[in-house]
């Protein structure tokens, strides 16, 4: 397991979740935080949300490896929102792959929820295309959302630093 991983506080000591825990119970909101790793009986690391993992090398450039810390998952992910109805989660790159949405759709799901960390290169081609191509093929709502970044960290090849 990464050195990283082992010092990451439980959901039940975790600030944020207790914030956005807080927050949806004063509103009576849901809220979707993100995604989250969580280890396995076995110690592995995997992301809740996750199916697809984003590996990708750009040559004399940059590199992204999720699959050198994350195991990618099995199964679609869906959420009862009691009163409301079901919605399906995916994160990032799983918008790329049609079939996750139909799955989500086929079990019932009447919206697609994605936080995502789309870079600056591929994600203003990508993003709207891929959002509105996820909906249409599935006739259900698509909601996607992505992280704001400080603009001094775009790099000259105009690729973010991280993400």
């Amino acid at each position: 397991m990464p050195s990283h991983y082992r010092h990451h506080p439980t959901r039940r000591k975790s600030p944020s979740f207790v914030a956005l825990a807080q927050i949806a119970k004063d509103t009576g909101a849901f809220i979707i935080g993100g995604s989250v790793p969580e280890c396995d009986t076995s110690g592995n690391i995997y992301n809740t949300c996750a199916m697809h993992l984003f590996d990708m090398d750009v040559p004399g450039g940059m590199s992204f490896h999720e699959s050198d810390t994350l195991s990618a998952g099995k199964k679609t992910t869906t959420v009862d929102l009691e009163g409301y109805g079901q919605i399906g989660l995916g994160v990032c790159y799983d918008m790329r792959f049609a079939e996750l949405s139909t799955i989500a759709a086929r079990q019932g799901a009447f919206a697609l929820v994605y936080p995502s960390a789309f870079n600056t290169t591929t994600g203003p081609l990508h993003w709207e295309l891929l959002g509105r191509a996820r909906a249409v093929d599935n006739q259900v709502h698509h909601f996607v959302f992505t992280i704001e970044r400080p603009k001094f960290l775009i790099s000259c090849l105009g690729i973010w630093h991280g993400y």
